[in-house]
């Protein structure tokens, strides 16, 4: 299922977020340092064969770390600088966006809101085709039932705070698909295989009349569509 892709980018998001490690003894990670440390004793204990007579260095009087000079430097460096710097403007470029959407220029339907979310419709919906209107309200329904709005809120926070990483930029790009992509498969299991061609047919339309990328909002066609027509096509009946 997709969303099983959306839960495991919430453990990426976590990783990028949460600012500490919690330990286990079952980890990759500590599974590494068993061996980094079983190395290093070996290696330690290689190199003081044959060494005997030679005082413990590190308990010689004067062995210890010099103290440097002039330590006291800025409380932050101009890397941290910077960081904030991009930190900020991100965060502003997102916040702006965000207003500017209270709008009624909107092209295709979206969720708009975290907390009380509301689905918005454009001027120029066909409110006489009510098929086409279920499987709107029913997708849009999905993201807010599933509080993809406040999933997107996070991942503007990871992309805010580790903006210098490219590869945080494609996970936001790919976890927004991914979220469409759930929610289609949502639509299809309700309605029945049956309706897999009228509704990517209806996927067509709505990319003919798509704007732009509305950060913190879940745009019914914001995503690549031909990825989601193929992922619908291929949507099989599950025992």
């Amino acid at each position: 299922p997709k969303k099983t892709f959306l839960a495991l980018w919430g453990v990426v998001v976590c990783r990028l977020l949460i600012p500490f490690s919690i330990p286990s003894r079952f980890s990759f990670y500590t599974g590494l340092d068993m061996v980094k440390r079983m190395f290093a004793e070996r290696t330690a204990s290689s190199s003081t064969e044959g060494m005997t007579g030679i005082p413990n260095i590190p308990n010689m009087p004067g062995a210890r770390a010099p103290i440097g000079i002039g330590t006291s430097a800025a409380s932050i460096s101009p890397v941290e600088m910077v960081w904030l710097a991009g930190m900020c403007v991100c965060a502003l470029f997102f916040i702006v966006a965000y207003i500017i959407w209270q709008s009624n220029r909107i092209k295709a339907p979206l969720t708009y809101g975290v907390f009380h979310p509301i689905i918005l419709l454009p001027k120029k919906t066909d409110w006489t085709d009510e098929t086409r209107l279920r499987y709107i309200l029913t997708h849009e329904f999905t993201h807010i039932r599933r509080f993809d709005t406040l999933a997107k809120l996070v991942l503007t926070a990871a992309v805010c705070v580790h903006w210098f990483n490219p590869f945080v930029w494609v996970m936001v790009v790919l976890a927004n698909r991914d979220m469409e992509l759930s929610c289609d498969e949502t639509v299809v299991r309700t309605f029945g295989e049956t309706v897999k061609s009228a509704y990517a047919s209806m996927l067509v339309c709505m990319e003919e009349t798509k704007s732009e990328l509305t950060p913190l909002v879940n745009h019914f066609s914001k995503n690549a569509t031909e990825k989601r027509i193929v992922s619908i096509m291929k949507i099989k009946k599950t025992s």
